[in-house]
């Protein structure tokens, strides 16, 4: 029966292949003009709509979208697409006209829980994402969810992917408590769908983790990014991206939670991945070295913060990064310099300011700005100086998230 149904399948793929293998002919032939006589040819007004819409030619695909529309005015297929078009030009309001015009469309023909109607509504949620409009996303979600669970019941992918969108959203609507319910009961039908050695799982928990770490409650924050981690440790190998980026996640709860030993470890692990994947000049691994040498602060390390200090400049440079970048990493030097200044005398201290002045003539950098002092303050301990928050010059990756239905923050709409 198997291999009945996979043969059916071949039938399908089988002269698909053919029929490109004739186009690659034809194109080589320079006989483009013959391409209206392929079995796959499309001459409908959505076809070219959808054309035009891929070369950035809007105007031409508004007016075949609409004269599809007219064509056939119930046709939400036709409708959706055109809606996604205003998505994509940034016209968020008619976009949502559109998916409001199908969904509407959709109840009177199968009624109030078709499953169509649940992908529709995560189309208005994410215009409304768009739009930066929370509480009215949050409840076409809600409705989708209600769509999900009376067609598919609780333990489907699509109600997992639902709750998950939720959490998200309550997470940047700003109620953690919310978040986390949701969260849960994702993770709870993920766990059951696909064991707890899943993308998916190993998503929620950092996912949830993150939740936590954002409000500080560090030490669940710990157990939900290794809970993440020991999942990817399993699932990729050992020198993949993922695994850096979790064990960062850990290194800096760690941090919050001042087990700075334990932290610089991972985050020199995270440094090895790095280099292997990108080499040894690479922003990301600059920006690694950076918070390496943060952590080295924090823990009163100055002379260990220094030194990954300035290998990140060293690598900013090379790179030929962001002066921002750079900057970042020169203000961060001297802070460690104003420490260390501290428990040296007048010799040491030259020294520094001098190799200080090399680095910032290599790339042509704005020299430091002296603070006028007498051979008697020299010696004397400087004035503690407040600094600013600290800054990473390079954002990280974002979490990971299943895929098992839409999410609501990706830029695709779904497809019906």
């Amino acid at each position: 029966e198997d291999a009945e149904n996979l043969v059916k399948v071949y039938q399908v793929i089988i002269p698909l292949m053919q029929e490109l293998r004739g186009w690659t002919t034809t194109f080589d032939q320079g006989k483009e003009g013959t391409l209206s006589k392929s079995k796959l040819f499309a001459d409908d007004n959505l076809t070219i709509a959808e054309g035009y819409l891929r070369m950035c030619l809007f105007q031409k695909a508004k007016e075949y979208y609409l004269a599809a529309i007219e064509k056939e005015p119930t046709n939400t297929s036709f409708i959706n697409a055109f809606g996604k078009m205003w998505n994509k030009l940034g016209n968020f309001r008619k976009a949502i006209e559109m998916f409001e015009k199908a969904a509407e469309i959709m109840k009177e023909k199968n009624g109030e829980t078709c499953p169509e109607l649940s992908s529709q509504y995560s189309n208005l949620a994410m215009a409304n994402v768009q739009l930066n409009d929370q509480l009215q996303a949050i409840s076409w979600l809600e409705k989708a969810l209600h769509v999900d669970e009376t067609t598919y019941g609780m333990g489907h992918p699509y109600v997992a992917q639902d709750y998950l969108n939720l959490g998200k959203m309550w997470k940047k609507q700003g109620d953690p408590v919310k978040a986390t319910d949701y969260y849960q009961k994702a993770l709870e039908v993920q766990i059951k769908l696909s064991g707890e050695k899943s993308l998916e799982v190993s998503g929620i928990y950092n996912d949830i983790a993150q939740l936590a770490f954002d409000q500080g409650i560090y030490d669940m924050a710990l157990e939900k990014f290794r809970q993440a981690l020991a999942i990817d440790r399993q699932l990729y190998s050992g020198s993949n991206l993922k695994i850096s980026t979790k064990l960062k996640s850990i290194a800096d709860t760690l941090k919050q939670l001042q087990s700075f030993d334990e932290a610089q470890q991972l985050f020199e692990e995270a440094l090895t991945i790095e280099q292997q994947v990108y080499g040894q000049v690479h922003p990301v691994v600059g920006t690694t070295l950076y918070s390496i040498a943060s952590l080295c602060f924090s823990a009163a390390q100055y002379q260990k913060a220094m030194d990954f200090a300035l290998r990140s400049l060293e690598v900013f440079i090379n790179t030929e990064g962001d002066e921002e970048d750079k900057e970042t990493v020169l203000a961060f030097i001297e802070k460690c310099q104003r420490e260390m200044r501290k428990n040296m005398n007048r010799d040491e201290y030259e020294e520094w300011k001098r190799r200080m002045a090399e680095l910032r003539a290599l790339k042509n950098l704005p020299p430091e700005v002296e603070e006028e002092e007498s051979e008697e303050e020299v010696e004397e301990e400087p004035e503690e100086v407040e600094e600013e928050g600290e800054k990473i010059p390079i954002l990280r990756e974002t979490n990971i998230i299943g895929s098992s239905k839409i999410n609501v923050f990706e830029d695709n709409f779904f497809e019906l």
